[in-house]
């Protein structure tokens, strides 16, 4: 029996698809509208493999040129994605059939607000929401002497091929450090990426099929829940809040179906800033235990901050932990230098990926980052980022309450708090575009809280770089935002007094 006919066999869509000859819509036409209400329907879900062409051509009795026109509409639509060499799965549900407040809406949402317009181009305007600190934090000239200094080796070394593990004097490095500081390792447990989206897209390839749940933090980057999606797999958010992790809705999603892998940020985590306990710690590992969880401790923040804050991957020794690092936090973006740490069984099985990816290494880049990281200028530096990162904590934190923004945590450490806008009545969660015009008015690029979160709350909230919260552009920002809603309430007032007004005259009439 062939393949095909397997499939079709074991296909859940006996009867979900149908075409009429007598009827007055186009065969193609009339599959494309079976595979959108059978997604409505939830017959097919992201990440699910949908028959092959030749199957359907046989079931429907149509041709395959039929079927590949069909399922060319539907990618043209966003309703499928193709795979070459696998066939055609569905890529997100259809907009008019997910309600309002389920998950496959939320699912819909995350994935429009991960592409977003905003996400391709940089906002313009000062970046108070900013993933990065400014230039002129990290002091002048010392990452140019590094670099110079990282070039004067022989040619040979510069020109030969990269090593797709990364650069060993890099990693040896690497694992050096972290074996100082917080779990031994040796260079085999350690490969570079292209910084720590990088990791995240390997990890997910290697690891994860279309349809797979994986579980991360809400809120929690964009960056990460896009890729998610792109890879066919489903969000499962967990919500994480000023007390750290909800560890019993993990458990109780493990429970209906437990995820593939579990992103989360240990130590100041992005957006919040928060830091984990160690107690919570005990109970991520023993939930990863009960459930064969494999864990990617995204760990890209911890030198902005005191030394000493817990590590998931020390506690387990990297047997159901992935640690992912990268340069880009304490350096420039353009050093684009991530780490994955994991045992030697999975390491080899990323190279795979990495190679096949087109990724080989660049070895120039990751010698500069070995020149910079191993210099005593790097420590000095991240030792002035740490005292300068408390002292705006402090004096940022004040500033926030005399604007009226709540923090959502208070964060010890890091470059990242989110803060509630004010003004009870006038800014609700579902405001972004008034959020997006206040601060383009103010002369600032904002991250609102919907970027960050698929749950609506009742209040707009933002990220913000604590590098910035002394910016007198950010009181602007309130401020309008403040006499935006004056005026909307003014508007509510006039309007309901004049609805009581006619109503009066048309009693007295």
């Amino acid at each position: 029996m062939s393949h095909d006919v397997i499939e079709c066999d074991r296909s859940i869509w006996p009867g979900a698809i149908r075409v009429d000859r007598a009827a007055p819509a186009s065969l193609v036409s009339q599959i494309v509208e079976s595979v959108e209400r059978s997604i409505d329907a939830g017959i097919l879900r992201p990440g699910e493999k949908i028959p092959s062409v030749r199957c359907l051509a046989r079931r429907l009795q149509v041709s395959t040129f039929t079927v590949l026109e069909a399922n060319e509409r539907l990618v043209a639509s966003g309703l499928l994605y193709a795979r070459r060499g696998a066939g055609y799965f569905v890529s997100r549900l259809h907009k008019t059939g997910a309600s309002h407040g389920s998950a496959a809406g939320l699912e819909h949402g995350c994935l429009l607000r991960a592409y977003s317009p905003g996400r391709v181009a940089p906002q313009a305007g000062i970046p108070v929401s900013g993933s990065h600190l400014p230039s002129d934090w990290y002091g002048d000239g010392w990452i140019q002497d590094a670099a110079r200094r990282a070039l004067r080796v022989h040619p040979d070394r510069l020109l030969s091929a990269g090593n797709p593990l990364g650069l060993p004097e890099l990693r040896r490095l690497m694992a050096q450090r972290l074996g100082a500081s917080l779990v031994a390792v040796d260079e085999h447990q350690v490969m570079v990426t292209a910084g720590a989206t990088h990791a995240w897209d390997l990890l997910l390839r290697t690891l994860c099929r279309p349809g797979d749940r994986v579980g991360m933090e809400d809120p929690g980057s964009p960056t990460l829940r896009a890729l998610i999606l792109r890879h066919g797999c489903i969000p499962v958010p967990v919500h994480r809040g000023a007390e750290g992790l909800d560890i019993d809705a993990l458990c109780a999603d493990c429970l209906r179906a437990t995820p593939r892998l579990l992103f989360i940020q240990t130590v100041y985590q992005n957006p919040l800033g928060t830091t984990l306990s160690p107690l919570q710690l005990h109970r991520l590992l023993a939930l990863a235990e009960r459930f064969d969880l494999l864990v990617v401790e995204s760990d890209m923040y911890r030198a902005m901050g005191e030394p000493g804050q817990p590590c998931l991957a020390a506690m387990d020794g990297l047997k159901r932990v992935v640690r992912v690092d990268s340069t880009t936090t304490t350096l420039s973006p353009l050093l684009r230098v991530g780490f994955i740490f994991a045992s030697p069984t999975l390491i080899s099985k990323l190279v795979d990926s990495k190679v096949a990816t087109g990724f080989a290494g660049t070895r120039l880049e990751e010698r500069i980052v070995c020149q910079i990281l191993g210099s005593s200028e790097y420590r000095r530096m991240v030792a002035r980022l740490q005292a300068r990162i408390g002292t705006c904590l402090t004096s940022g934190t004040e500033r926030l309450h005399r604007l009226g923004m709540r923090p959502l945590a208070q964060p010890t450490g890091g470059i990242f708090i989110s803060a509630v806008l004010p003004s009870p009545d006038g800014v609700g969660a579902a405001d972004d575009a008034r959020i997006s015009e206040a601060a383009s008015a103010s002369g600032l690029a904002v991250k609102a809280g919907s970027a960050f979160s698929c749950r609506s709350g009742d209040r707009a909230w933002i990220r913000l770089n604590i590098a910035y919260l002394d910016h007198p552009a950010l009181s602007r920002f309130v401020e309008r935002l403040r006499g935006a809603a004056d005026g909307r309430n003014r508007h509510n007032f006039a309007t309901s007094n004049l609805a009581k007004d006619t109503t009066d005259e048309h009693l007295e009439s």
